[in-house]
This record gives structure tokens, sequence and C-alpha cells, in this order.
């Protein structure tokens, strides 16, 4: 092969590395939360192999640390793009961009420049891929328990539904799992300061179509004094990236109380399309700006 057609069967190749980075994602894969979380494996690997690819050969032949900076520049850059292909950009997946160009540099350095001490950038870049998978194990578990009990949403009661549990991202509190109040079963507890926005926990990983349903009903209450109002909102799964959710609010007391919404005849509070109750991406319970410091108690969510 002359120089020539090495070089472009390395720009092709190079090309071939970046287009999992722009292309859109079909909308059944996308769905399934475990093969989400597996797209780091590709964030770290691709812009390794990138980089070793950019500096064997082509314009960067030999020059590594120029090689490194124009793979990680090239994939966090497509990042940019993905808002314009029905993608979700996010700065963290840079992050990993760049943990895959430190190894393939670590690489390089102790293979062919034989500085063994580099294998620390090697063992250093990877170390994030098994972190950012550390919760995938359980999220698979914590899924197929919700679709075995279907439609049970959740009770708290089996450790492996924690996994499904997480941080509202537009809001601050805590939240934990403990006993309920004068009873031996355990409740979900959210925990608000004054000045928080918009404090809440968020349930993901749950089954999708809830359209032959009529009443999402739970448990609820203030562990205290006063009252509070709490809002339970969902998402489908193109409210990913559009405002389009459905909701309702609860006063709550001191005295548990069973809630319902009625998901029939709910509407979404924007009018722009048609909610679907058939493909059901998240389920979130906040609070609205409390005044002072709260605890909510949750439990037995459930379809009816």
């Amino acid at each position: 092969m002359t120089p020539t057609r090495r070089i472009l069967a390395g720009f092709f190749v190079a090309a071939a590395l970046l287009v999992p980075f722009v292309v859109p994602v079909p909308g059944s894969l996308e769905r399934m939360q475990p093969l989400r979380s597996l797209g780091v494996i590709a964030h770290w690997g691709l812009p390794c192999a990138l980089t070793l690819l950019l500096w064997s050969r082509g314009p960067l032949r030999g020059r590594l640390f120029a090689a490194a900076a124009a793979a990680w520049l090239l994939t966090a850059g497509c990042e940019l793009v993905q808002g314009f292909v029905g993608r979700h950009p996010r700065w963290e997946d840079a992050g990993v961009d760049l943990a895959g160009v430190v190894s393939a540099v670590g690489w390089v350095l102790a293979r062919v420049r034989g500085r063994r001490a580099a294998y620390a950038l090697v063992l250093a870049g990877f170390a994030l891929v098994p972190y950012l998978l550390r919760d995938l194990p359980g999220i698979v578990r914590g899924s197929r328990l919700a679709q075995a009990r279907f439609p049970l949403l959740a009770d708290f009661e089996d450790d492996r539904e924690f996994a499904l549990l997480g941080d509202n991202d537009e809001g601050g509190g805590v939240f934990w799992v403990g006993a309920g109040a004068g009873s031996s079963s355990r409740v979900l507890n959210l925990r608000a300061e004054a000045g928080d926005v918009y404090p809440g926990v968020v349930i993901r990983g749950l089954p999708r179509d809830w359209s032959a349903w009529r009443t999402l009903a739970f448990d609820a209450r203030l562990a205290g004094a006063g009252a509070e109002e709490l809002t339970v909102r969902l998402d489908d799964f193109q409210g990913r990236s559009d405002p389009v959710w459905i909701g309702e609010s609860f006063r709550l007391g001191p005295q548990w109380t069973r809630c319902a919404m009625d998901l029939q005849a709910a509407r979404s509070r924007d009018g722009a399309r048609t909610f679907r109750l058939d493909d059901i991406d998240s389920m979130l319970f906040f609070l609205s700006r409390p005044e002072g410091d709260v605890t909510v108690q949750l439990d037995n969510i459930t379809l009816e």
C-alpha cells in the first residue's frame, strides 16, 4: 500500500471511530437503561483507539501528545453535534473520552518508549470505566424485580429496588430507606432543608407501559408537625427532550394518607403533544421550595 493510500485508509478509519458519537441511537435501544450505561465503554475505547491511530499514521504520526490532543478535541467536540441528531450532550462523557486518551498515551509511553511507570496512566484512565459502571449490576437486578412484581412499583422491602432510586438533578434533598413510623416495614424518606429548590427522588428502570391502568397510588406522610405539598411527576421517553410531563400535588400532614393520581384524566403540563402512558421513562417525587427542614415518607407505590 502506498503512503497516500495508507493515509486515506487511516482517515476513513478515524471517521468510522467518530461515527458512533454523532449518529442517532435507535429509540428501542436508548430505552434500555442498562444499555445506556454501557455507553461508557464506547466513550473510553473509541478515543483510546483514535489516539493510537493518529499517532501511528497520518500528519500526526510519531507526535504522541499532538495526536492525543486531536483525538480528545474530536471526540469531545462530538458532544456539540449530538443535540442536532436527537441525542443528549453530556460533558461528563467528554471526561470519559479524556480517560481513554490518557490510557492510550500511557500505553505508548510504556510499550514503545520503555517508560514502565507510564502503565499507571493506563490503569488510571481505565479505572474510570468500572467506577462509572459500578451501579449497572444493581440496575439490572432492580429492573428485573420491577418487571416481576408489576403493577407494584415500589414498597422498599427488597434491597434490589434501591438501585433504581436517584436524586432529582434539579434540586437538593437527600433520601434513604428506613423503618416507618409505628411499623416494622421500610419506607422511603426524603429529607429537604429550607432553601432547597425542588428536592426530590426519582425512580427509573420500571416497566414502561402503564396505559392499561387507571390510577397511580401511594402512601405518604410528613414526618413531623405541620403540612407540606408533595408533587409526583411522570415523564415519558420523549420528555427527555421536551417539557411535556404529567403530575399532581398532594397536601400532606403527619398522618399517613393514601394519595391517588388519575392517569387517564391527567393532562400534560405543556399541550404541545399527547403524553405517552405506554412509554413511561421516570417517576419523580419532589417538594416545592420548603420553608423549613422537612422529611416526607413514601410507601406502597402501585398502579390500580
